[in-house]
């Protein structure tokens, strides 16, 4: 019996860690994704991992990540590097104060760093208006976009054209950008004569300002040789009209028209706001992962998007957020939220995707204003839907199937708040019921001995 527990135990012992150990956290932190699981199945190139982490320091999570990963596939394979021990190595990659448990995922000349704050993010907008330390677990999202950036021989190319009032990218959605193997570089398009020919897209993000008529011609000429194009408006209450880009995606099928849509329908906009819009998702590669999941995009203060009805055949126009048919369209930069008499009725599109089938050429069009969309806080609401959207529309803009987003994990605990008049109930039914069992069976049980 001695002999065969010793065996049994040695034969458990060399199973692998996924076969011998339950994820009962309660996100399934250790739950990979099936872009992960597909991503690691077809790796051909070696991929290293370095660990940077002191001696007694190591997180049990990202450890834990870590011998998923390298049980998956035989080319992966990760290792520990103190800092105090080899503080040479880590200077090559890292040339500020490396925090413990931070990454270098390498593969042959390239490699990219991820840092302890990429792992585990904090929502800063929740700290510095609460108090409150709520962080996320984006471990495999780093990890596999990692892994995507070193095997990937054609990074995608992303140029943001500048100098029209183009809001920024938040910081979280920049790092998940390049995570997902994506690069974003500034471009101007008035020091520039040309398009660069390695850009595998142009992103427009929420300009306040119109594009010349010469950009128009060096966009135009991008487009019709099979590029792409992100455009996220600006803010609709502020009466920016930009007839020249408008004219440009009307050439893709797109008619953008001013004033903001507000929603009737209370059951399709944020508590309070019906100028916040929970829009329906209609099918296409860029909505499909948010549907099946079945995740929601909330869109701030858009503008609605007609598809023009002469668009040639062979332009094929998606609508993918579109309102209900009791949504309305103010006129010019009212910024009242209310249905009144002279508006418009619904249904609108507010974003949309457009691809020419002669040329190849993509264009997404984001009708929310951009400076709201990808805020921390509107962004929290849907649980990163909008940011999932965006980096999924990037991806097809590209058309970079690798790209599609994994969701991060909260861990955040769950706390339940009970009213103080259902208060004495629940003492009454978790604690004095259980312990009145317990003080009777103790007693019939004494009783019963002493007959």
């Amino acid at each position: 019996a001695l002999v065969c527990a010793i065996a049994v135990n040695l034969a458990v012992g060399a199973l692998p860690s996924s076969v011998t150990k339950l994820d009962t956290t309660a996100m399934q932190m250790f739950d990979l994704s099936e872009q992960t699981l597909d991503t690691l199945s077809e790796l051909n190139t070696d991929v290293e991992i370095y660990w940077i982490v002191t001696t007694g320091a190591e997180d049990t999570y990202i450890q834990t990540l870590l011998e998923l990963y390298a049980e998956k596939t035989d080319k992966l394979r990760f290792s520990k590097k103190d800092p105090n021990a080899v503080p040479t190595f880590v200077k090559t990659y890292f040339t500020e104060d490396v925090q413990d448990n931070s990454l270098v995922i390498k593969s042959g000349d390239r490699y990219q760093c991820v840092s302890y704050g990429d792992i585990f993010v904090m929502d800063q907008m929740a700290y510095l208006m609460y108090g409150e330390q709520n962080f996320t677990f984006e471990g495999e999202t780093a990890l596999t976009g990692g892994i995507l950036y070193v095997t990937n021989e054609n990074v995608p190319k992303i140029y943001a054209i500048t100098n029209h009032g183009e809001a920024e990218l938040p910081e979280g959605i920049a790092n998940s950008i390049k995570r997902q193997g994506m690069e974003i570089v500034d471009l101007s398009l008035l020091t520039s004569a040309q398009i660069p020919e390695d850009a595998d897209g142009i992103m427009l993000y929420g300009p306040q300002r119109d594009i010349s008529k010469e950009e128009k011609t060096l966009l135009s000429a991008y487009l019709k040789n099979g590029g792409s194009l992100l455009y996220a408006t600006g803010d609709p209450t502020v009466g920016n009209e930009q007839p020249v880009l408008d004219s440009l995606l009307t050439e893709y099928g797109i008619i953008p028209h001013t004033g903001m849509v507000g929603e009737a329908d209370t059951n399709r906009f944020y508590t309070g706001s019906p100028a916040l819009l929970l829009p329906d998702l209609y099918a296409h590669s860029i909505t499909n992962p948010l549907r099946d999941a079945k995740y929601q995009v909330i869109m701030p203060y858009s503008k609605s998007l007609e598809v023009d009805p002469d668009c040639p055949d062979t332009m094929q126009v998606t609508e993918l957020l579109v309102t209900s048919k009791d949504a309305f369209a103010k006129q010019g930069d009212n910024e009242e939220a209310k249905k009144e008499e002279g508006d418009l009725e619904g249904p609108f599109a507010v974003a949309t995707a457009s691809e020419d089938q002669t040329t190849g050429a993509r264009v997404v069009c984001i009708g929310a204003a951009a400076q709201y969309f990808l805020d921390d806080n509107f962004n929290t609401l849907v649980s990163g839907g909008n940011q999932d959207f965006f980096l999924n529309a990037l991806s097809w803009m590209c058309e970079y199937e690798d790209g599609i987003s994994i969701h991060a994990k909260d861990l955040a605990y769950e706390t339940l708040t009970i009213e103080n008049s259902t208060a004495g109930l629940w003492i009454v039914i978790l604690l004095l019921i259980p312990v009145g069992y317990v003080i009777f069976g103790a007693v019939r049980f004494v009783q019963r001995k002493r007959r």
